[in-house]
């Protein structure tokens, strides 16, 4: 039977980054905008729903909270007449 490697060095359970444990919603944002406050607001509901929740529930909430704020921007627009654009730029 083939033995697995040693880990280099023990995964600590209070070593995380601040994204993960929740002190900066996103790694290079400010957080006090309004698109951020309603990001961090649509999170915060979607978790209510949850009574335990793992690494891969916060990763599917964060995905649908940000499509939501996306598709939010375009109906605004769409109900100003504006052509709907998300503005997502992939560089």
């Amino acid at each position: 039977m083939q033995r697995l490697p040693k880990p280099i060095a023990s995964i600590s359970t209070f070593n995380r980054s601040r994204v993960s444990n929740g002190t900066l919603l996103l790694q290079g944002i400010d957080g006090r905008s309004a698109s951020a406050r309603r990001f961090r607001d649509l999170i915060r509901s979607y978790l209510e729903d949850f009574d335990v929740v793992s690494e891969a529930d916060e990763t599917l909430i964060r995905t649908a909270a940000m499509l939501t704020l996306g598709l939010e921007g375009m109906t605004a627009a769409m109900v100003r007449g504006e052509r709907a654009s998300c503005g997502w730029r992939v560089s």
